[in-house]
């Protein structure tokens, strides 16, 4: 009895021994387990490349973006966009055709692009309150989309040319910028201090600390007398990344002796940050 991956290969081999110059597939990887879907996808490619044209419907946007060179998105039974993967799946194109909240960056291991859907985002009434996310240099990257499915997030301070920028943007979250390769500006350490007293939790990622941008942790550092719910994601991470000759350490360590929650930066969703933290004296277990 053969089983769903061998009965596709099977009915492909079919195909392809007729010798066709077009091959058109019909949803090929559907019920197939991640294996023979990869197995199917890389014969298919083989023969992309020998040559053969190949038009495929699919349903899986990344399989999709990982093996074609060109798509064509529909809705409706009309074409949307036709381009390269990147071109087309984008996140606001995403939201239009799909009514979907998504996240669309670089694979590192291909190159193309890998698209990341988020749970349904709550309104702006619906979301419990403000988090300030101290980032930069791709530390908060991971952490973004989770914060934003429920709670009003803004990020600082970072430059556009930072993927914890570009991850904010495509949330749709405000975003205290700084120009690149520059330190901190009193203007944009002001617009910082502005949503400090606005919050009700920060969020300290372990980014790189340097002259250029302490001063960010150091308007922090005022607010830890009010009691402010303060979260440092890995702080051994962000030690090994201060580059101030230990004054950025030290600013975090009063942090922690303050009531700052210290939280691997996996289990940060699984928290309420508006609960948990210095306001309250606890500190979940790391």
């Amino acid at each position: 009895k053969l089983s769903g991956g061998e009965r596709q290969r099977v009915f492909l081999a079919i195909a392809l021994a007729q010798e066709p110059q077009i091959l058109l597939l019909d949803e090929p990887t559907a019920h197939l387990d991640v294996k023979y879907q990869l197995e199917l996808m890389q014969i298919i490619e083989g023969q992309a490349r020998a040559g053969l044209m190949v038009v495929m419907a699919l349903h899986d946007l990344n399989l999709a973006a990982a093996f074609a060179h060109r798509i064509a998105l529909m809705a409706d039974g009309r074409v949307v966009a036709s381009g390269t993967p990147g071109e087309v799946l984008t996140p606001k194109r995403l939201r239009a055709v799909f009514g979907v909240e998504a996240v669309v960056r670089e694979n590192p291991i291909t190159g193309g692009v890998y698209v990341h859907f988020l749970p349904p985002r709550p309104t702006s009434t619906e979301k419990k309150g403000e988090v300030l996310v101290i980032g930069g240099g791709g530390a908060a990257a991971e952490v973004l989309p989770h914060l934003a499915a429920k709670y009003q997030v803004s990020v600082g301070v970072v430059s556009p040319l930072d993927s914890d920028y570009q991850v904010a943007r495509q949330l749709g979250l405000e975003v205290i910028d700084e120009a690149p390769f520059a330190p901190v500006s009193e203007e944009a350490c002001r617009r910082l201090c502005q949503k400090l007293s606005q919050a009700d939790a920060v969020v300290v990622c372990p980014t790189w600390f340097g002259p250029g941008n302490l001063s960010v942790l150091e308007a922090l550092d005022e607010k830890v007398k009010t009691k402010m719910r303060i979260f440092v994601l890995d702080p051994q991470r962000l030690r090994e990344r201060d580059f101030t000759g230990g004054r950025a350490t030290r600013l975090v360590e009063g942090f922690l002796a303050a009531g700052a929650v210290k939280v691997e930066a996996g289990r940060l969703a699984q928290l309420d940050l508006l609960q948990e933290g210095p306001k309250d004296g606890g500190q979940p277990p790391s």
